[in-house]
């Protein structure tokens, strides 16, 4: 019984910290590669692990539309996108678009990955202005070698 008493209380000990790492883990990424969907096209190509979005082909590249939340009050106000390229011919690019309640687009920023292989790059789209309708668009290159390139997350931070 004192035994069962304390595996309880070690497993109910690991949950409470397991929690209260996925609250801090929100403050750092608000907007989680893994909620990407690929384009028809891409779908079979588009698998998601604990680095986001990523590319499974080894030939062709993938697309992937990323929703963006508004920033909230006390949140920064660059916006900005965490992704690896391991691909040594083609970049990792993304455009934001912010839409109008029509669904036009009044604001365009395209960025790309500048160094293949060299872990987590960040992207900031300087200029934007969050409104209420925001996505990312993102090229994710074919996968080389068995590396895999990702769209891992979207903040908004300080700049």
């Amino acid at each position: 019984m004192k035994r069962s008493l304390r595996m309880h209380t070690a497993t109910i000990g690991a949950l409470a910290t397991f929690s209260l790492l996925m609250l801090a883990g929100d403050a750092f990424a608000k907007h989680d590669g893994n909620v990407c969907s690929a384009d028809l096209a891409s779908a079979a190509r588009v698998d998601r692990g604990q680095f986001g979005v990523h590319n499974t082909s080894t030939s062709s590249p993938a697309t992937v539309y990323c929703p963006i939340d508004s920033r909230a009050s006390g949140e920064g106000t660059l916006l900005t996108a965490t992704v690896y390229d391991r691909n040594s011919t083609s970049n990792v690019t993304c455009t934001f678009f912010g839409l109008n309640n029509q669904g036009v687009a009044v604001q365009q920023v395209a960025k790309s990955s500048t160094q293949p292989g060299t872990g987590a790059q960040r992207l900031d789209f300087n200029g934007v202005t969050p409104t209420f309708n925001m996505l990312a668009v993102c090229t994710i290159p074919a996968a080389e070698a068995g590396a895999l390139s990702h769209v891992t997350s979207f903040d908004w931070v300080a700049p």
